[in-house]
C-alpha cells in the first residue's frame, strides 16, 4: 500500500512478522499510542499463513501512516524490504511480539533535537509471557561504558564498542543516511540476521547518542521467535561475525575495534554453546570453529585480547575445553595407524615385547631405554611408539635403535598413549608383553625374574609392585601419597583366577589398575584394546584383563621405578579430560562386569565397587572443576548427555550441598563453643546448667 502523504516522517518504523497474530494487535497499538505522532509504520508480512496480515489492515483503516507490504524470505530480507521503502530520518527496526513504552518516540525525538547523531541507543527490559512480567533480566544498554558526554564516537568507546548494548536493532535508532553511506543491509539468515547490521553501522558511527531509559519490552518464552529457532541453524552467528570481521577489515577499523571484537566473538560462541538445546547443533558449532582459521585463531591464539579482559580469556579457555573434548572424542574414533621407523630385528622371536609409548620425553627416554637394555635377561624387544613428540624425542628413539637391533621405532600422529600402547600391541612378537612408561625405569633383574613365573608357573599374568621417586623435593611434599602408593602387602602370593586375586587386592585397598605394574601373555593382551582418546585409560583395560586371566599372581617385589615429575598425568592440575575419562571408563567396566557372569558375592561387591570407585573419581574431580574447565560438556555427543547428568552433574551437586552444610556446621558449632567460653567467664554458676542443657553441650 502507498503512503498516504508526500511529507517526511521523523521517524520510519519498520516491523517484520510471520504468523504473529497472537502478538502484533498489541505490537501496533502500543505504537499507535505514542505521544510523538511523526512516523510512519512499515509492516512487512513474510508469508504468514494466520490472521496476522488481518489484524494489520484493520488498524490500516483508522491509521494513514500504517503501511503493509509483502514477501516470503526471512526477518532479514523483510527488514530490507521495510529500509527500501523507508521515507523517515531515523529508522527503528522493531519485533512483531514486542511492545513498547508510549514515549519510545518522544524521547528519541527530544535526543535527536538535541545532539543529531548516527544512532542511537537505548535501554529496554525483557517480559516474560509465561509469567506476565517484566524485568531487568538482560542488559540492552551497557551505561559503564557510556561516556558522560551528550554525543561521542565508536572510537571513544573502542575497546568496549560492542559490549555497550546487544546485537539487535530494537534497542536503536539508525539515521537513515548514515545507513545509505555506509551501505549496510541485513543478512538473509534465518536467525543472528541482525547481528552484522547493528554493529557495522554502530563501528562506523562518528556520532552516538544514548538514553537510560526501558523504552521496549523484549518477549521471551513465546516459543516462536527467531531466538527459539536457534537449534535448526546454529550457524548462522558465526556467518555475521565472520561478515563484520571482513566488514572491519576493509574499512581499516579491525586494529582500533579487535580487543572488542573478539571479546564479543568469543562471549557469542559461549553464549550459544550454553544455550542451544540441541547437542548436535553444538557440536556443529565447535566444528565450524575448528576448521575457521578465523575463529580457531580467535580461541587460541589472541593472547594480546587476552590480557586486557580476564572475562575474555575465561571465554577463550572454556571454548578451548570443549574444542579439545571434542577433538578426543572424534580421535577415539578414528584408526590412527603409525609409521614404520626401523624395525627390531632377531633370529628367534623375543619372549618378551617391551611397549614404551613416548611423547615429549627427551630428557628421560635415554635413561628409560638403558634401563631395558641393562637387564639380566636379554630375550626382548622394545617397541617405542612415538606419539608425535615436538621435541628431540624421535632422534634419540633413532640414534639408540641404530645401536642395538632389538629397538623398534615407530611413529603415529599425536593420538595420546591409549592409541600409542594398542599401536604397540599390534606390532609385538613376545610370548608376553609389558608396558613401560618413556619417563620412568626398571630394576635391573625385573624381566628375568616376571618372565621366569610366567614361564614356570604358566601364568597368564603377573602383577608387581613399584618404588617412586621424585624429581624435586617440592613434588615429594606436594604429594607425599605417591611415597608407597606402589607398595603392597604381599599377604596374595599364591595363583588365582584374575577375578578373585582383583578382589583380594581390593579387600586390602591394594588393587592398583596401572598397566606398567603387570606382565602379560600377549595372547590374552591382545583381545582387548586400550580406550583412545581419554585419559584413566588404564582403569578399564586392567579391569576387562583380569575379569580374563585365570592363572594370575602377586609378586611382592619393588621392579619398577616410577618416576613423579610436574607436567604430569599424576601431578598435573585436573581438567575436563580427566572426568571423561574417568566417565568412559565406568561404562566400559561396568559392561565387563556384566558379561563376565560373576558369581560369588564376595566378588561381586568387590568388583562392583571397583567400578563405582572410577565414577566416583569422576564427581571428585568434576566438583573441582571451575565453569571454564566445564566447558567440554558442550562437546559430548547426544547419546552421553543425559548420562552424564545423571552419573555426575546430579551427585555432584549434591556432593557440593553436603560440602556446604559441613561447613555451616562447622561453623555453627565453632560460634556456640566461642560464645560458651565468654558466658562461662560470666554467667552465674547456676545459670550454667541451663545453658549446657539448651545447646547440649
Amino acid at each position: 500500500m502507498s503512503k498516504q502523504n508526500n511529507k517526511t516522517p521523523l521517524f520510519s518504523i519498520v516491523i517484520p512478522f510471520y504468523n504473529a497474530q497472537e502478538y502484533i494487535g498489541e505490537c501496533i497499538d502500543t505504537l499507535l499510542s505514542q505521544t510523538f505522532r511523526d512516523f510512519e509504520l512499515i509492516c512487512v508480512n513474510d508469508g504468514s499463513t494466520d490472521n496476522s496480515e488481518k489484524v494489520i489492515r484493520d488498524r490500516m483503516s483508522e491509521n494513514s501512516n500504517v503501511i503493509l507490504l509483502n514477501q516470503k524470505g526471512n526477518a532479514g530480507t523483510a527488514r530490507n524490504l521495510g529500509l527500501r521503502n523507508a521515507a523517515g530520518k531515523y529508522l527503528l527496526f522493531l519485533d512483531a511480539d514486542d511492545f513498547f513504552s508510549e514515549r519510545l518516540l518522544e524521547r528519541l525525538s527530544q535526543k535527536i533535537s538535541q545532539t543529531s547523531p548516527d544512532l542511537i541507543l537505548f535501554a529496554g527490559k525483557t517480559f516474560d509471557d509465561k509469567i506476565g512480567k517484566a524485568s531487568d533480566g538482560l542488559k540492552f544498554l551497557n551505561t559503564e561504558y557510556v561516556p558522560g558526554l551528550p554525543c561521542f564516537s565508536a572510537y571513544d568507546i573502542r575497546k568496549n564498542l560492542y559490549q555497550v548494548t546487544n546485537p539487535s536493532p530494537w534497542t536503536k535508532c539508525f539515521r537513515r543516511s548514515f545507513i545509505a553511506e555506509i551501505g549496510v543491509q541485513f543478512q538473509s539468515l534465518p536467525n543472528a540476521n541482525d547481528l552484522y547490521f547493528d554493529f557495522a553501522a554502530l563501528s562506523s558511527a562518528e556520532r552516538i547518542s544514548s538514553i537510560n531509559e526501558a523504552l521496549v519490552y523484549y518477549r521471551i518464552n513465546t516459543g516462536s521467535s527467531t531466538q527459539d529457532g536457534k537449534s535448526k541453524n546454529p550457524l548462522c552467528f558465526l556467518n555475521a561475525l565472520e561478515a563484520l570481521y571482513s566488514y572491519l577489515q576493509e574499512r581499516g577499523l579491525l586494529t582500533s575495534y579487535y580487543i572488542s571484537y573478539v571479546h564479543e566473538t568469543l562471549s557469542h560462541i559461549k553464549y550459544n554453546l550454553e544455550t542451544n538445546h540441541s547437542q548436535e547443533a553444538k557440536l556443529d558449532i565447535l566444528r565450524t570453529i575448528q576448521r575457521s582459521p578465523l575463529f580457531c585463531g580467535l580461541v587460541y591464539d589472541a593472547e594480546d585480547a587476552y590480557q586486557q579482559s580476564a572475562p575474555t580469556l575465561a571465554h577463550a579457555l572454556f571454548i578451548r575445553a570443549a574444542l579439545d573434548q571434542m577433538m578426543a572424542e572424534e580421535k577415539r574414533h578414528i584408526d590412527i595407524r603409525m609409521d614404520v621407523v626401523c624395525q627390531p630385528s632377531y633370529n628367534e622371536e623375543p619372549l618378551v615385547s617391551v611397549i614404551i609409548p613416548v611423547y615429549n620425553c627427551e630428557e628421560y627416554i635415554a635413561d628409560t631405554i638403558t634401563s631395558v637394555l641393562s637387564q639380566t635377561f636379554d630375550s626382548f624387544e622394545i617397541i617405542c611408539v612415538d606419539d608425535g613428540s615436538t621435541d628431540g624425542s624421535l632422534k634419540i628413539l633413532r640414534d639408540m635403535a641404530s645401536l642395538d637391533e632389538r629397538i623398534g621405532v615407530y611413529r603415529q600422529s599425536n593420538s595420546g598413549p591409549s592409541t600409542a600402547r594398542n599401536n604397540g600391541l599390534r606390532v609385538a612378537k613376545g610370548k608376553y608383553t609389558i608396558f613401560l612408561d618413556g619417563d620412568d625405569l626398571y630394576e635391573p633383574n625385573a624381566l628375568s625374574l616376571l618372565a621366569g613365573c610366567m614361564e614356570a608357573e604358566e601364568l597368564d599374568m603377573i602383577l608387581f609392585d613399584a618404588i617412586s621417586f621424585f624429581e624435586t623435593e617440592e613434588l615429594e611434599k606436594a604429594h607425599p601419597s605417591y611415597q608407597d602408593y606402589y607398595n603392597r602387602s604381599g599377604r596374595h602370593s599364591g595363583v588365582y583366577t584374575g577375578i578373585d586375586l582383583m578382589s583380594r587386592l581390593h579387600h586390602d585397598s591394594e588393587y592398583l589398575p596401572s598397566p606398567c605394574l603387570y606382565m602379560v601373555k600377549r595372547a590374552l593382551s591382545s583381545t582387548i584394546q586400550f580406550i583412545p582418546g581419554i585419559i584413566h585409560e588404564d582403569n578399564a583395560f586392567t579391569y576387562e584383563l583380569m575379569l580374563k586371566a585365570k592363572n594370575t599372581k602377586h609378586l611382592n617385589k619393588k621392579l619398577y621405578r616410577r618416576r613423579v615429575r610436574s607436567c604430569s598425568i599424576m601431578t598435573s592440575e585436573k581438567k575436563f579430560a580427566n572426568v571423561y575419562g574417568y566417565f568412559v571408563c565406568y561404562k566400559q567396566m561396568r559392561l565387563a562386569y556384566e558379561g563376565a557372569k560373576v558369581s560369588a558375592p564376595e566378588m561381586q561387591q568387590a568388583l562392583v565397587e571397583i567400578y563405582s570407585k572410577t565414577i566416583a573419581g569422576a564427581r571428585n574431580c568434576y566438583v573441582k572443576l571451575d565453569a571454564v574447565q566445564k566447558g567440554g560438556i558442550q562437546a559430548l555427543s547426544p547419546g552421553e548427555v543425559s548420562e552424564f547428568y545423571y552419573l555426575i552433574e546430579q551427585p555432584s551437586l549434591q556432593i557440593l550441598e553436603t560440602r556446604r552444610l559441613k561447613r555451616a556446621v562447622k561453623k555453627r558449632d565453632k560460634t556456640i563453643k566461642e560464645l560458651k567460653k565468654k558466658l562461662d567467664r560470666r554467667m552465674p554458676e547456676r545459670l550454667k546448667g541451663i545453658f549446657k542443657r539448651w545447646f547440649n553441650c
